[in-house]
């Protein structure tokens, strides 16, 4: 039987050569490790290896586009083509291709890949890769990698193809959101007779108008290069509209959109609220939504900028405090160009171009070099070298930064930084040692944590997993040792709707603190009573501990439907902890249930796990108004008929203080039916409130 509503809710970056791809730490210690190169005939690209580029969240996939046509094999269409490189697998994809797997007829440019490694979007001028594109204009498609399929991305929410060009596509790191602009009238009242910025749901299919002002009139002029937050809520973009705010601006500037609460402001706004005094354009948000850089020639924003050069500036817009990141450990500003910048997740690392000489010893003024800011070590370092430390003889730039602050991809003419030194430069990844992996930490739960099925029948369960940091490429299956009593599935879920998302099985991606949602189908592969599964909630960086009666599953199977209850329970502060005062004090929590199954006569009882309480009792409550049936004990003996939805409230008391372990110590409520067999439970922690 499945379960259609999730009840889960848990706190739990002119045309340039080559393509480079290093992995850096803040401390930029840097072993180099070429690979081998990932062509067909072991060479390097027979053509430009690259006019655009970026990384998943750990760098380990890299898109760029190509004219080179020994990528792959049998590369005939004369064009442009999008790839992906696995630096893992050391391989090479085309993605810039139809259903079918026919090659675009068209050329194929500005790709983006989400920070799962699983989407990438683009443009094209390719008539052949969708039905309902004709090639006429550019269009923006998106490529899922995991079911080798693709679909056109500019079109109205009814799906009507734009008539007008649509490029300059961003995703954010699920594949959900995909931004673009375009002058198609893609959403009514969109002005068409310049550029706009929209926000294409994948999920919903949904297309929205980012570049219109709060009553909700489009932007009166051009307005492009959006960019996204990591769950694609807050974006940034360049208008030179004069109608988004209040504020007299001067030609092109930068904007954040903030899609949570419909609110847009001006990013190049000084400390007096005064706009700045040029343009500011190219802007990049970090994935948390925090901060935001762009390069701008304003000389009123920053008190310690070079007024003749152009800067890169960061905001953070929780204070907006606005800082000078193009300049020197010693505070010198730049004396020339900074552009271009790109953020970590947490915007503690930025990486952008310049042709500065007053910022770091080696650079020089003929050429454009790729420099590091650590903002929380307050370094800036030179990336664009060789190993042996050799400056770039050529000109870097167009920079783009992992989301996990690990690997960095830029453009590069120069011919000493690869090995090969070959007028087509190869891609190379410049690998660390790190902890990191094992500092991020990965949790998850499961609910219901108990289900009673007929043999042959299906459960359906929902989990929802969570980390500290960024953890790559996780997926779930059963332990070993339960995965011979049923056959599992997963898919990922939109924890607001409930909607299934992607495909089954496809490993997913954890930024910090954003739990992911999913639904567990299991089948039951013989018959069993009461069987306790756990479930191994496996990330590349980390695994979740398992949590009997949290993330593990009482499993039963029959000839006949049992009862099979779910149950819930919420807490005073509603985040799953019943907090006692110090020293000792009381607390309860209440229980909500519905029997999915049979019929049957339950005790419902309270069973503490990890330190023994002085006092608990339970009583079944009138639904409508929580008050107590008969006085709390130690068990309810009551009758659930199948569908009925009995209420519980269970009370708790302690003298001494209760170490706050989630994991440990907890008080399961279980539905024990006339066997002794538990058919439901549900559970919370208990702590001692600090």
């Amino acid at each position: 039987m499945t379960i259609a509503t999730n009840p889960l809710s848990i706190g739990c970056l002119g045309l340039w050569l080559g393509l480079l791809a290093i992995t850096v730490d803040s401390a930029n210690a840097r072993e180099l490790i070429e690979p081998p190169m990932p062509f067909p005939d072991g060479g390097v690209g027979d053509a430009e290896t690259s006019e655009g580029h970026a990384l998943s969240a750990n760098g380990r996939f890299v898109v760029f586009t190509s004219f080179a046509t020994n990528l792959i094999a049998d590369d005939t269409n004369g064009a442009r083509d999008v790839f992906v490189w696995d630096s893992q697998l050391n391989r090479v994809e085309l993605v810039s291709r139809s259903n079918t797997g026919t090659q675009a007829n068209g050329d194929s440019f500005d790709a983006v890949i989400s920070a799962d490694g699983q989407w990438v979007a683009f443009t094209s001028t390719a008539s052949n890769l969708t039905q309902d594109t004709n090639g006429a204009v550019e269009d923006v498609f998106l490529y899922s990698r995991t079911t080798s399929t693709i679909e056109l991305v500019s079109r109205s929410t009814s799906g009507v193809q734009s008539q007008m060009a649509s490029v300059r596509p961003d995703i954010n790191a699920n594949g959900r959101y995909v931004t673009f602009d375009s002058v198609g009238e893609l959403v009514s009242g969109s002005d068409a007779s310049h550029s706009q910025v929209f926000r294409r749901d994948n999920w919903t299919d949904r297309t929205e108008l980012i570049s219109q002002n709060l009553l909700g009139v489009a932007a009166n002029d051009m307005s492009i290069d959006a960019q996204m937050s990591a769950d694609g809520e807050r974006i940034v973009f360049v208008s030179m509209a004069s109608n988004l705010v209040s504020t007299a601006t001067v030609g092109k500037e930068s904007f954040l959109r903030d899609m949570t609460d419909g609110s847009l402001q001006l990013l190049s706004l000084n400390a007096a609220g005064e706009a700045g005094n040029g343009i500011s354009y190219f802007p990049t948000i970090s994935g948390d939504g925090r901060f935001v850089a762009f390069h701008t020639n304003a000389s009123n924003l920053v008190s310690d900028d070079n007024p003749d050069a152009t800067d890169v500036v960061l905001r953070d817009v929780s204070s907006g405090q606005l800082e000078l990141l193009s300049r020197s450990v010693n505070g010198v500003p730049a004396d020339n160009f900074s552009i271009h910048p790109s953020l970590s997740y947490d915007g503690a690392l930025a990486v952008f171009a310049t042709n500065a000489t007053t910022l770091v010893p080696g650079a020089a003024p003929e050429h454009f070099d790729i420099l590091l800011a650590d903002r929380g070590a307050s370094t800036l370092n030179l990336l664009s070298q060789n190993p042996l430390g050799q400056p770039a003889n050529g000109d870097s730039g167009a920079a783009s930064i992992s989301l996990d602050g690990s690997s960095v991809a830029f453009k590069s003419r120069a011919s000493n930084l690869s090995a090969n030194g070959t007028m087509f430069s190869d891609v190379l990844l410049d690998r660390l040692d790190s902890d990191t992996a094992s500092d991020t930490a990965v949790v998850a739960a499961v609910l219901p944590s108990s289900r009673s099925v007929m043999l042959g029948d299906s459960l359906t369960t929902f989990a929802s997993v969570i980390s500290t940091g960024i953890a790559n490429n996780c997926q779930v299956q059963l332990n070993d040792t339960a995965s011979d009593a049923a056959d599992m599935s997963y898919q990922a879920t939109d924890p607001l709707t409930n909607s299934l998302v992607g495909v089954p099985g496809q490993p997913f991606l954890l930024l910090p603190g954003i739990p992911q949602t999913l639904l567990l189908t299991l089948t039951p592969t013989a018959a069993t009573s009461a069987q306790e599964l756990s479930f191994e909630f496996a990330c590349a960086e980390n695994s979740a501990p398992v949590i009997p009666a949290t993330n593990t599953l009482l499993v039963s199977a029959e000839s006949t439907q049992p009862a099979d209850v779910v149950a819930l329970s919420a807490t005073v502060e509603n985040n799953g902890v019943v907090s006692l005062s110090l020293g000792g004090g009381t607390g309860f929590f209440t229980v909500a249930s519905v029997n999915l199954g049979a019929s049957a006569s339950m005790n419902v009882r309270p069973v503490v796990l990890g330190v023994p309480l002085d006092g608990f009792s339970i009583c079944q409550t009138d639904p409508l108004t929580s008050v107590c049936l008969s006085d709390a004990g130690s068990v309810v003996e009551v009758d659930i008929a199948a569908g009925e939805t009995p209420t519980f409230a269970v009370f708790v008391s302690h003298s001494t203080d209760i170490e706050f372990a989630p994991a440990e110590n907890r008080l399961v409520v279980q539905f024990e039916d006339s066997a002794g067999i538990v058919r439901g439970r549900t559970s919370v922690a208990i702590r001692s409130l600090n």
